[in-house]
């Protein structure tokens, strides 16, 4: 129910099936919904949240694309803002800022 409304129009727009799980049990309730659905009709659950591949293709692409540019540009970054997700972008790009 917090999904957006555009984000929702979106989604429809390029074929997905929305569906909407209670407001309150925020990103919680997102994650039990895809493991159900996962279970009920054998879909393919990525488990993002827990998945260790998500935060390492950020490290080794997102975090890599980010420190190279700087470096071409002979910058430093100071700062890095991003929005809310599973973490991996976090955590991999975080990764990726302290090998740099």
């Amino acid at each position: 129910e917090a999904f957006s409304t555009e984000r929702r129009k979106l989604m429809r727009f390029l074929g997905a099936r929305v569906i909407l799980t209670p407001k309150a049990h925020k990103a919680t309730g997102m994650v039990i919904k895809a493991q159900e659905l996962a279970d009920q009709h054998g879909f393919f659950h990525a488990k993002q949240f827990e998945n260790e591949a998500n935060a390492w293709i950020h490290e080794t692409t997102t975090g890599k694309e980010i420190t190279q540019a700087f470096a071409r540009q002979q910058k430093k970054l100071d700062h890095f803002f991003m929005a809310y997700g599973s973490g991996g972008t976090m955590l991999g790009v975080s990764r990726a800022f302290r090998k740099a």
